[in-house]
């Protein structure tokens, strides 16, 4: 079993397992992603001061994508997926509120 950890402050540090695909411009961005066995993450962060939080886990071969965008203000976003069965889980969002916005999702 493979075991990805990741923590990224502005600048992203990829290490190998599953497949994640990271793509960050700009600055004060934290990004957690833990994946074991055969998980696919596609991340694109726009803007500054996202906090991002990712795990996936389990025997079903998940797959996320996350585009996120400042437009105003940054994101608190946390995804879980685990389990035996597949899932799939895609979200775009553009954060226009100066306080933050924020988004927590669970798929056991």
């Amino acid at each position: 079993m493979k075991k990805l950890l990741l923590s990224l402050l502005v600048a992203p540090v990829v290490a190998s397992a599953g497949t994640a695909d990271i793509v960050i411009n700009g600055n004060l961005n934290l990004l957690n992603l833990t994946q074991t066995g055969a998980q696919v993450a596609n991340i694109n962060l726009q803007g500054n001061s996202h906090n991002v939080g990712i795990i996936q886990s389990g025997s079903g071969n998940h797959n996320a994508t996350v585009n996120l965008q400042n437009q105003g203000g940054g994101w608190d976003f946390n995804l879980n997926q685990s389990g035996s069965t597949k899932q799939n889980y895609e979200f775009n969002g553009a954060c226009y509120n100066i306080a933050r916005c924020n988004a927590t999702v669970t798929q056991p």
